[in-house]
């Protein structure tokens, strides 16, 4: 049966809505797990990625790659939810990992975002502007990775936030051949997110299980050296749970602050 002019035009464009460019697709997931605002400075690849194409995200343009860095991680520590940054390629992403060592020290969920040599000519210290982006973040990041085909952006930012957001927090980082970046993909992101970017990932997500021992040790303990209790309210529960186990708790440990930590009050405990 031939198919008539408008049934094919019909077809472009049905085929057309469920294509997007990988870049759509990453900042659509980012926005998915709370994302509204990504800081940073564009260079060339300003033709793949435009920052307009998802509506509720904002672009937020700083005069330096280290400044987006710090907005990101002091917008994360105040939302308690994971915050973006982006930079250009080369010299703009080692502007950038400054501040993303300043999240890392500061345990915050930031996901940094950089763009790179086109995955043809992604040749480290030998293409113009070619660094090995992921190896430089590696240290200072709790998952550092490329993209290396754009059906793959999905599940590579999933896995940057959810090692973000697993305690210890830190920052993820993902660099971004340009070719990809703009290439089209299918514009299903799949399932939801994995995880709640706003609630912490505890590695044992079983603890209650532990709070007898815990409290057996802290009965039995003749000092305490240091305690790191991200979650404020995971070890107030520990303690109302040792007292409804007839472990009431006596706490005299010594408590030191930081110039980010507000302490407990003791009429909360």
């Amino acid at each position: 049966m031939a198919t008539t002019p408008q049934a094919a035009d019909a077809t472009k464009a049905t085929d057309a809505t469920k294509t997007k460019t990988t870049a759509e697709v990453m900042l659509r997931r980012l926005h998915d797990y709370g994302v509204d605002h990504v800081f940073g400075v564009v260079g060339r690849e300003a033709e793949a990625i435009l920052f307009d194409e998802v509506e509720g995200l904002e672009f937020v343009l700083t005069r330096h790659e280290f400044t987006a860095g710090v907005m990101a991680d002091v917008l994360a520590r105040l939302t308690d939810r994971p915050q973006a940054c982006f930079a250009t390629l080369g010299p703009g992403m080692t502007n950038l990992s400054t501040g993303v060592a300043t999240s890392a020290l500061d345990r915050s969920s930031v996901i940094a975002l950089a763009a790179q040599s086109e995955s043809y000519d992604c040749f480290p210290n030998v293409t113009h502007q070619c660094v090995d982006s992921v190896a430089m973040m590696a240290p200072i990041t709790k998952f550092s990775a490329q993209l290396e085909r754009g059906a793959d952006i999905v599940s590579l930012v999933d896995s940057a936030v959810l090692n973000s957001t697993t305690e210890p927090v830190g920052p993820s980082f993902i660099s971004l051949p340009v070719d990809l970046l703009g290439a089209h993909v299918d514009g299903d992101l799949g399932d939801p997110p994995r995880v709640d970017a706003g609630q912490k990932v505890l590695i044992d997500p079983a603890w209650q299980d532990s709070v007898p021992r815990i409290a057996r040790l802290l009965a039995e303990a003749n000092g305490c050296d240091a305690v790191r209790a991200t979650d404020r309210d995971a070890l107030l529960e520990a303690l109302r749970k040792g007292s409804e186990l007839g472990r009431p708790f006596l706490i005299e440990v010594p408590v030191s602050y930081d110039f980010q930590s507000g302490g407990f009050d003791a009429l909360d405990i």
